[in-house]
């Protein structure tokens, strides 16, 4: 066997080993997707929107908002407003309030150079109502200290997303 043929077989198997590392660690993750915010702003009127097709409403599910801001976001808390609905009408309200940083200012998610990721949850253990296509809304909901009016723009906010995994139960 050539030294070019064994080379060939050994990158081959090496990116089919790359493959399945890769898919073994997102096991029981659904649906997963970002959206990055130009700039790191997210406006008061901006709605992240994402649209999946559930294909199973008999599992149970751990849903998560994933966000990531930068050392540039000012706040110690986020407040989220979330919508879930189908073709078929309205399933759900929230508002979410999540604490992004400890009394001393380290943050509560996961540092990894000058972003943040956070993994907040939305609904644990939850089965969907049908295998139609669903809509997930989110929104921020921030207003300054003792102001009644929104945030007309949030900065440090980089990335907004979601995910849907398999409940351990």
């Amino acid at each position: 066997m050539g030294i070019k043929r064994r080379q060939t077989i050994l990158l081959k198997s090496f990116l089919i080993g790359l493959f399945f590392l890769v898919e073994s660690c997102n096991l029981g993750v659904a649906h997963m997707e970002f959206v990055s915010l130009d700039n790191g702003v997210w406006d008061k009127d901006q709605e992240v929107v994402f649209e999946f097709t559930p294909k199973d409403s008999t599992e149970v599910y751990d849903w998560y908002i994933h966000l990531r801001n930068t050392q540039d976001y000012p706040y110690s808390n986020l407040y989220l407003i979330t919508e879930l609905s189908t073709d078929e009408g309205f399933l759900k309200k929230d508002t979410i309030s999540y604490t992004m940083a400890n009394p001393d200012g380290t943050w509560v998610g996961n540092a990894s150079g000058s972003l943040v990721e956070h993994k907040i949850p939305l609904h644990l253990q939850k089965t969907f109502s049908s295998t139609k296509p669903h809509k997930l809304t989110i929104r921020q909901a921030m207003r300054a200290l003792g102001s009644v009016q929104p945030l007309q723009k949030l900065n440090g906010i980089s990335d907004i997303g979601y995910s849907i995994e398999t409940s351990e139960k």
